[in-house]
């Protein structure tokens, strides 16, 4: 038992650190030759590697299949980060939260003409002054959503483009690719590994704004809802004063 884990040892100790006799470090193909041997696409014997040796098409087709194999559990690796079903913002969703601004605005509308009445009478009192600068901050707080909904329509697209990218990675994949293509495939699925992970972080950075501002859109019905109140005791004032005025 103690032989056959001994062996296991040695076969992978080659594969990690592969190094051969026969290829000086000053070697022009010695980095190459090591990259592959790590990888296991292709291996020597007894620490010699025999670059000058002649390939069968046998030895070819297993290099080739090793090859192929590592690059489709790459892919794999980076398809499972791409989320297969979205949490983002829905077009009803957004739908919704455009009423819900046009609703705000038409209340904020009301409210100016509302203000603009016993401002002719009232110009100079606190109350007035204090119910225009909590129109002004409700018009702040909406002003944010067209721009959110911007943002989450654009990181929904940026997603889509980057499951076209992995599928023409699968086609090309396919077509049995030669060492440079490798590389090159080595660099892209890097850097979509790393568009996968911002497009994430950003996705939970658009999740935590739509949640808050949803909160701050109950936060403005309420304070719409004391807004009414406050306009109608001003209102009952007015008319107060206009009664003992008479």
């Amino acid at each position: 038992m103690k032989k056959i884990y001994l062996t296991i040892f040695i076969v992978f100790s080659s594969l990690l650190f592969a190094t051969f006799n026969d290829i000086p470090p000053n070697h022009w193909a010695y980095e190459s030759v090591n990259e592959i041997s790590k990888l296991g696409i292709m291996t020597g014997t007894d620490g010699i590697f025999q670059g000058n040796q002649l390939v069968t098409r046998y030895q070819l087709a297993v290099s080739l299949y090793r090859m192929i194999s590592i690059l489709d559990e790459r892919i794999n690796t980076v398809d499972k980060k791409i989320p297969q079903s979205t949490n983002f913002v829905t077009q009803t969703q957004l739908s919704q939260l455009q009423t819900q601004i046009t609703n705000i605005n038409n209340q904020i509308t009301k409210l100016n003409s509302d203000v603009s009445k016993f401002s002719a009478n009232f110009a100079t009192t606190q109350q007035i002054t204090q119910i225009q600068n909590q129109i002004n901050s409700i018009k702040v707080n909406a002003d944010k959503v067209p721009n959110l909904e911007k943002k989450v329509l654009e990181l929904s697209e940026s997603t889509f483009s980057l499951s076209l990218k992995l599928s023409e990675l699968r086609t090309l994949v396919s077509s049995v690719p030669n060492i440079k293509e490798f590389n090159e495939f080595k660099i892209k699925i890097d850097e979509l590994s790393v568009q996968v992970e911002s497009l994430n972080e950003r996705e939970k950075d658009f999740e935590k704004t739509i949640l808050s501002l949803q909160d701050e859109i109950e936060e403005l019905k309420k304070e719409n809802e004391d807004l009414r109140k406050r306009l109608y005791e001003i209102e009952r004032i007015l008319q107060e004063l206009q009664s003992v005025s008479k």
